[in-house]
């Protein structure tokens, strides 16, 4: 029998999609599409760092984008949503945070997370 195989340097290509060079920290309503980015963020910068591939936690490969320090506030309002863009397109619809209410002029600090692409089964 055979065994389905995607393998690693594809999913990597695939995954390299999903790695913008900037960051948005939104409110509600999730944004849908790049335009409607601007009326829901709240911070956002060009991601500092460099995406990191690996393993899948559970199989497959991910993506890890690198945590953000001190990012500015520009906007208040309660934070639910994390968008990653490439500056034209939206990338990564959205990964949910815990809600946090942030107040212009300040900082927030963006933890590092993933994206993951799983085996074919």
């Amino acid at each position: 029998m055979a065994t389905k195989i995607i393998p690693d340097a594809t999913l990597d290509l695939q995954l390299d999609q999903l790695e913008g060079t900037n960051i948005h920290v939104c409110k509600e309503p999730q944004p849908t599409d790049f335009a409607s980015i601007a009326a829901v963020e709240l911070a956002g910068q060009a991601i500092a760092g460099s995406y990191v591939k690996a393993d899948g936690d559970v199989d497959g490969r991910k993506t890890t984008c690198p945590q953000q320090l001190d990012v500015n506030i520009t906007a208040d309002g309660d934070a639910t949503s994390i968008v990653i863009s490439n500056g034209s397109n939206l990338l990564i619809c959205s990964t949910t945070c815990t809600t946090q209410t942030l107040t212009s002029g300040g900082t927030v600090t963006i933890p590092a997370w993933d994206a993951e692409i799983g085996d074919p089964t």
